[in-house]
């Protein structure tokens, strides 16, 4: 199996985050952010309890940055985190090591 690339994972994970966060910017400062909340709410059976602020493109900028940052944390910790537990096939074994790889094989890896 194929190693992951984090930095690819991470701006993958922070781009769909940072455009997911822009389009909800986009709905509060048209006004139709309220609408679609209380939409959701009714179609789960529920009174939406919470009232959406006014548009402030600072907020905004700040919502989008902070997303992406940790949208790019996490994807680069899953690619980190599948590499280590899905090595690829090339990986040596340890004889003695009853299958498992040797501290320094994985020392490597990260």
């Amino acid at each position: 199996m194929q190693e992951l690339n984090k930095n690819k994972a991470g701006l993958i994970l922070a781009s769909f985050l940072g455009l997911w966060h822009f389009a909800w910017s986009v709905l509060v400062a048209t006004g139709a952010a309220q609408t679609l909340l209380d939409w959701i709410y009714y179609l789960h059976f529920l009174n939406n309890p919470f009232h959406v602020a006014g548009f402030s493109l600072g907020t905004a900028a700040l919502l989008i940055v902070i997303t992406s940052a940790l949208g790019y944390i996490f994807g680069w910790l899953l690619a980190l985190l599948w590499n280590v537990f899905h090595k690829p096939a090339g990986l040596q074994l340890e004889a003695k090591g009853a299958g498992r790889p040797s501290a320094s094989a994985l020392a490597s890896r990260l």
